[in-house]
């Protein structure tokens, strides 16, 4: 899943950073400036829950956007009360995820036209 991911955004021209755990991810996200974070719901090492809560208690306050490949094993109102701005079922649209992508950068601090 995160290959396919990491493809389909660098096609798109972003560029990315991606980790393969969730100890990885809140590691990569404290040392590098960020302007979305994409993260599974299910990592080896936690839920995606853990790390959104671990991403804002370390400070970071750009974008999360959750995927979720089981909708049912999920829980998008816990992810949204522990930080998350976005949850996104992964067997969905991906016109649909770049759109999204797409709606988070420009709302994200810095992004062309904000006075």
């Amino acid at each position: 899943m995160v290959r396919a991911l990491t493809r389909m955004l660098r096609r798109e021209g972003y560029e990315i950073h991606s980790a393969e755990s969730a100890a990885r991810a809140v590691e990569v996200a404290s040392t590098k400036p960020m302007d979305l974070i994409i993260l599974d719901w299910v990592l080896p090492d936690a839920d995606g829950l853990a790390v959104v809560k671990s991403l804002r208690a370390a400070g970071i306050k750009c974008p999360v956007m959750i995927l979720t490949g089981n909708p049912d094993s999920a829980n998008p109102v816990a992810a949204f009360d522990a930080g998350a701005d976005d949850f996104v079922i992964k067997l969905g649209n991906p016109d649909e995820l770049l759109a999204r992508v797409r709606a988070h950068l420009r709302r994200a601090p810095g992004a062309a036209g904000e006075s």
